[in-house]
């Protein structure tokens, strides 16, 4: 951090050769937030590699606000949905708190946006501020699929729910069940991959 700007703002020292550092930072961040995803799906969910992963996330997502780097990552696609997924409620919690931080940092951008004055911070890639969008669907998806969205789950006048919406086979069914999830936890997963935002994140 350059302490003696009045911005306060993190300023790395060049070197000979025009290395451009806040890209080399960003895709350190990017690479090592994958590494973390990989080795989560690699494990099946280890609960130490999965802590070890979200924390490192947290830690790169983070940076903005806490170390004063001018922009903001967003962690892998597929670190911030599969906690839907698992049985480890560890997982969801981490990833949850994730994205209740990165609020304050889409935040804190938008109001360096607004107060930069010309100044870019030699920045060769944009800030980050482009991905609000992404992180609304990333926030709308865990609501949906926490609290709101039901759409194929069995309720007490309709147990029978998920197969009659679907128009499953009984075989179909027997399938399903024998991956060890229950029809309500079937339905959970149905209903956020139902989701067109969710889908659109896979393209």
């Amino acid at each position: 951090r350059d302490v003696s700007s009045a911005k306060g703002r993190f300023v790395l020292n060049r070197l000979e050769g025009n290395v451009d550092y806040y890209r080399s930072l960003r895709e350190l961040m990017s690479f090592s937030m994958q590494l973390g995803a990989m080795q989560v799906m690699a494990t099946d969910d280890h609960t130490l590699v999965s802590v070890a992963a979200h924390r490192l996330s947290a830690a790169c997502t983070t940076a903005h606000t806490r170390f004063g780097v001018p922009f903001v990552v967003l962690p892998p696609v597929s670190l911030v949905y599969r906690p839907l997924y698992s049985l480890n409620v560890v997982d969801l919690s981490l990833a949850a708190g994730v994205l209740g931080a990165l609020r304050r940092e889409f935040e804190s951008l938008k109001k360096q946006d607004a107060a930069m004055d010309g100044d870019d911070y030699g920045l060769s890639f944009r800030n980050g501020i482009e991905f609000i969008r992404d992180y609304n669907a990333f926030v709308w998806n865990y609501c949906s699929a926490l609290w709101r969205e039901k759409t194929f789950a069995p309720t007490a006048d309709d147990p029978d729910r998920l197969t009659d919406t679907l128009g499953l086979t009984d075989d179909v069914v027997e399938k399903l069940l024998a991956t060890g999830y229950t029809q309500r936890e079937l339905a959970a997963t149905l209903s956020i991959s139902s989701s067109l935002t969710f889908v659109g994140q896979l393209q």
